[in-house]
């Protein structure tokens, strides 16, 4: 009886992530992007999520030398993340569910207070909406809180 054996080769190359004078290379935070694309010493990346999405972490981050040691990055790498609530003050904009684009988690109360100036409109425009019926909705309400009149409820 013969036993076969597979043959295989496998070359493996020792390549540094970083050194003294390069720091590893930062991916672009999901839902987001870099700006910049140099890793050198002294060179700084930018961060920026997409509309409606809200950056967790630093704005930027810093290559540093560190003495007798790897060149590393002044912080850990941000996040987009939704926020669940808050005040919206910008003249046009987005505003998602928690988790977009999955599904939206259980027991969720979201707020957003939409603030214009005295006399101003509201426009909203829903590009795409699905709640699971007869549990969740989303209510509009003409003023600073949920005891405001309502202008409506969807589901």
């Amino acid at each position: 009886m013969e036993i076969q054996t597979p043959v295989f080769c496998v070359l493996l190359l020792a390549v540094p992530r970083t050194s003294d004078t390069q720091c590893s290379s930062v991916p672009e935070p999901r839902y987001g992007r870099r700006i910049g694309s140099e890793f050198s010493a002294g060179s700084i990346v930018r961060f920026e999520c997409n509309p409606g999405y809200l950056l967790q972490g630093s704005t930027a981050l810093h290559c540093q030398s560190v003495p007798n040691a790897l060149a590393q990055w002044n912080d850990t790498i941000p996040s987009c993340v939704v926020p669940c609530s808050g005040n919206f003050t910008q003249r046009r904009g987005t505003i998602l569910s928690p988790g977009y684009p999955e599904p939206y988690g259980n027991n969720l109360n979201c707020v957003w207070k939409i603030i214009v100036t005295e006399g101003s409109g509201i426009q909203i425009q829903v590009i795409s909406f699905a709640t699971e019926q007869n549990w969740d909705s989303l209510e509009i309400h003409d003023g600073g809180d949920v005891t405001a009149p309502r202008l409506g409820s969807f589901s």
